[in-house]
């Protein structure tokens, strides 16, 4: 029977403190190598569009200038951390296909060149950094230094600590209390680390160029690798991550710890403490990793270096298996000490009791999942990983996964894993604030309300385009629809004409006034189209009263201005560029000349790029008053079906967030449009807006009389110019960051 610390056991259950084992501070390190289509080694340097490699928070290359590395920031949970590294996986994967590179699959290396002096060693801007490399190659072999991996780093939650300090660790000193619970998990994970690689390992199979020194053993699999049966992580073996020889350091105090690793470095065992490839590494936390300030702090968390890069998950690595690996700690927290090692079954037998006992659901699953890959060899990773390799090929196999994983991160490109409840135009702000290596904080998440920061400036930032770079009063103009016309009047631009209305009846009468004549009916304060009523023709009365019903919903004044004819375009403005211009395509189905217009609603909105509450590219096409009214207009209802190739549109507004459609014409739009567009959002004195522009025709160079300014944006998505239903991408908030972190 495994013992447990009873003592320990007891004050977790009797104070409730169990919810706080599933707290504490989690991240994640990843290293791939990249490779081109063929699976051989990129020799290229490191991407640039990161910046750099030694300030980026995020993206940094390890050994090789060909190995990229991935760390994500201390995270309050396994979730926050694994999405962390997924959005990373995803930003890395695209960035990298532009230069027709990939992401290496596995933890052993591709195609490599044969002689070691071809790999290429990280060039790095402190010349001591280069060096310690360029002397690791020689002593290791660069071949050996490109195995690559995942680090697991963990911390105790706080207030874990102190609860458990205070009822039963009365006279220790809370440090030195905090230090003896890490080293005894520590300890216990050097018995038994062997378990995690018998269900976790993933890199039994290695190709031809690795070199001779890893044959012994090995068995040919096929015309390119050769594999160990009886080693499911060649990383983790003796010809993979790790010194020339076994080191005995003692865990029972720091001050022995430090003692032993000092005295490698002075007999030249070890250059310096990194060097020491131990599966777990103490840490001394932001304050950094050398045992000066290991001594200085104690111990902040532990480091688990020994995971694989799985090749059957985009990340390397699943949450099943996260949530395994932070079971399997905790149970080495909970295990008592004694001289005579269990066998592995009976650990996680072990385990999977005393989850049951404290009623722990997420650990005991974890320590299901463990139990039943450990009783299943056979099903292994390490072993399904030789046949699929047996079947394609080493370099087949991982390169299809690399090209499979790369789709996965396309499909889904728009989105932030964490944040999808988040609107999509922050989403991308977000994510191009991690590639740039921004600190991002969430202020409030209903209002996207975000904190972005570098070692030199803070911004705050609200919807992705509120910034400090627009004044306020310059929100107020573009806000009020009134006001933007009076000052883009008075610049001289050409504007809708028309009136305002305080109260219904006043607007009512004024019916005869426009005569049947195209009119635009909205609240004198609106976005995102919310309260307009386009008529172009064919209306009545009372459904002019309607439209004007609508528009006081929203507002207590109401604009009913002509409508001018021609397309709709929205400009958007970064400073003084054009940053992308989209034609504005409203709501629209397409008839087959069998489908009700319901049901080709119905199947356009199934596009998985089409959804609701600005969360995804593009919005569903509704089936409400408004389209009810157009159609009715037409002479139309829902169930009406359309002839074959017929084009019906379900709304006059072309706003993308009532379902109609972006089309990119950045390339197209003749300077004489850019420079309306710029004109106007420097007269309401804007930094960033989108401008509404109806436009007559796109032929020849343009002309002033063919176009009129119907709206200034203080807050314009930019989803729509980063993910048009057609066109190009225009990376608009790389954009917007580089104007708000300008050197």
């Amino acid at each position: 029977m495994i013992q447990t610390d009873q003592r320990l056991l007891a004050a977790i259950q009797q104070h409730g403190l169990a919810s706080l084992l599933l707290k504490g501070k989690f991240g994640l390190e990843k290293e791939n190598v990249r490779v081109d289509k063929n699976g051989r080694l990129a020799l290229s340097e490191h991407p640039s569009s990161f910046g750099r490699r030694e300030t980026h928070p995020y993206i940094k290359t390890d050994f090789s200038e060909s190995q990229i590395e991935m760390v994500t920031p201390a995270c309050s949970s396994i979730e926050e951390a694994y999405d962390f590294l997924s959005n990373l996986q995803d930003i890395i994967s695209i960035e990298l296909e532009k230069r027709g590179e990939y992401l290496w699959t596995s933890s052993n290396p591709p195609i490599v060149p044969k002689e070691d002096k071809l790999i290429p060693i990280a060039h790095m801007q402190d010349p001591e950094e280069e060096e310690y490399r360029v002397r690791l190659g020689e002593k290791y072999g660069r071949k050996k230094q490109l195995m690559s991996g995942i680090h697991y780093n963990f911390s105790f939650s706080e207030d874990l600590i102190h609860s458990l300090h205070k009822e039963i660790g009365k006279g220790w000193d809370y440090r030195e209390f905090k230090d003896q619970l890490y080293l005894k998990v520590v300890r216990h994970l050097h018995r038994y680390l062997g378990l995690i690689i018998q269900i976790m390992g993933a890199s039994p199979v290695f190709h031809d160029s690795y070199g001779d020194f890893c044959r012994e053993r090995a068995i040919r699999l096929g015309e390119d690798c050769y594999v160990k049966h009886d080693v499911p992580s060649v990383r983790n073996s003796k010809c993979g991550y790790r010194n020339l020889r076994d080191f005995t350091i003692s865990y029972q105090s720091i001050d022995r710890y430090i003692r032993g690793l000092q005295q490698l470095i002075e007999e030249k065992e070890l250059m310096n403490e990194k060097e020491f490839y131990s599966p777990v590494r103490l840490k001394a936390g932001k304050k950094g990793d050398t045992l000066h300030q290991l001594v200085e702090t104690g111990i902040e968390y532990i480091e688990i270096r020994l995971f694989d890069l799985n090749p059957f998950y985009k990340n390397g690595i699943s949450k099943e298996m996260l949530y395994f690996i932070h079971a399997f700690v905790l149970y080495m927290f909970f295990l008592e000490e004694k001289e005579q090692e269990v066998k592995e079954e009976q650990i996680l037998f072990g385990m999977q009791e005393l989850y049951q006992e404290m009623e722990l659901e997420w650990a005991k699953k974890a320590a299901d999942w463990g139990a039943e890959r450990y009783q299943n060899p056979s099903e292994s990773y390490a072993e399904q990983i030789i046949r699929a390799v047996k079947e394609d090929s080493y370099i087949m196999f991982h390169m299809k996964q690399s090209f499979a994983f790369l789709q996965e991160s396309k499909a889904t490109s728009y989105r932030l894993a964490g944040f999808e409840d988040m609107e999509l135009s922050t989403q991308i702000l977000m994510k191009d604030a991690i590639a740039k290596g921004l600190e991002i904080e969430v202020l409030d998440r209903s209002e996207n309300f975000i904190r972005l920061s570098d070692s030199r400036h803070t911004e705050f930032v609200k919807q992705a385009t509120k910034t400090s770079l627009d004044s306020y009063s310059t929100v107020l103009i573009m806000e009020n629809k009134l006001v933007t016309k009076e000052v883009l009047k008075r610049a001289g631009i050409r504007v809708p004409k028309g009136d305002s209305y305080d109260a219904i009846e006043e607007a009512v009468k004024e019916y005869p006034k426009y005569g049947g004549s195209p009119i635009v009916i909205k609240p004198k304060n609106t976005n995102f189209g919310i309260g307009i009523t386009i008529f172009t023709e064919g209306y009545h009365l009372e459904d002019y009263r309607r439209a004007c019903e609508i528009a006081f919903e929203h507002d207590r004044t109401i604009l009913i201005e002509e409508f001018i004819q021609g397309e709709e375009y929205r400009f958007l403005i970064l400073g003084d560029e054009v940053a992308g211009v989209l034609r504005r395509v409203p709501a629209n189905v397409m008839g087959d000349g069998r489908s009700t217009i319901a049901e080709l609603i119905q199947r356009k909105n199934e596009d998985p790029l089409r959804g609701k509450g600005y969360r995804t590219p593009l919005e569903k096409i509704q089936m409400g008053e408004a389209e009810e009214m157009l159609l009715h207009q037409q002479g139309r209802s829902f169930s009406t079906v359309p002839a074959n190739g017929e084009v019906v549109y379900l709304r006059e507004n072309s706003n993308i967030s009532t379902g109609g459609d972006s089309i990119d014409k950045t390339d197209e739009i003749p300077e004489l449009y850019n420079r309306m567009a710029l004109q106007a959002a420097q007269a309401a004195g804007a930094v960033i807006c989108g401008v509404d522009m109806m436009i007559k025709s796109l032929d020849g160079k343009g002309s002033e009389k063919d176009a009129a300014i119907i709206e200034l944006n203080f807050n314009p998505a930019i989803h729509i110019h980063c993910y048009p239903f057609k066109g190009e991408n225009r990376r608009i908030g790389k954009k917007i960051l580089d104007l708000l972190f300008s050197s």
